[in-house]
């Protein structure tokens, strides 16, 4: 494993908090991928067999990014991944470690940071 990082991404939908699922981006022995939770498959390369190189092992909100390959991976990627979070036609405000940021989907995941959506 040439990456290993950790990031947690805590998301509001509504005024709601969200818990950001399990087994995103993983997929689960005997069972049909959930498109919702795997959606996207583009980035299997840089993976592990079965597994996005952006996944949630559980419900912490805790994404892993866990690559073969030496890569910056942004949130935009990890929504992609998941595609159970309707963004659609939303306002989304963004804070990365506290700090406003206006482009979401480009934040890059770096190990120990804090993202939090509000999404209205």
């Amino acid at each position: 494993m040439v990456s290993d990082n950790h990031v947690n991404l805590s998301v509001t939908y509504n005024g709601q908090a969200l818990t950001v699922p399990e087994h995103i981006g993983i997929v689960q022995i005997g069972k049909a991928d959930d498109p919702p939770l795997y959606g996207d498959h583009s980035m299997d390369k840089y993976g592990m067999e079965g597994m996005s190189p952006l996944h949630t092992h559980d419900a912490t909100g805790s994404i892993h990014v866990e690559a073969n390959t030496k890569r910056d991976f942004t949130l935009g990627e990890f929504l992609d991944v998941w595609k159970g979070l309707d963004i659609n036609g939303k306002t989304v405000q963004a804070s990365l470690n506290g700090n406003s940021i206006s482009d979401f989907r480009n934040i890059t995941l770096n190990d120990g940071d804090s993202i939090s959506l509000n999404i209205s």
